[in-house]
């Protein structure tokens, strides 16, 4: 039976930031935005999240 080869590698703090800035903001997170910078209800930032 053959031994299956792994190559192990390192994820650098530099790369993880890097990713995090490429993500897209999420829905929960842009509906908070919304509430704080444009002043909005709850309700009316999930309307205008749609």
């Amino acid at each position: 039976m053959k031994q299956q080869q792994t190559t192990l590698f390192e994820i650098s703090d530099e790369w993880i930031e890097e990713m995090r800035t490429e993500l897209p903001e999420f829905p929960k997170e842009r509906r908070t935005r919304y509430a704080s910078q444009l002043g909005l209800s709850d309700y009316d930032a999930r309307s205008v999240d749609c």
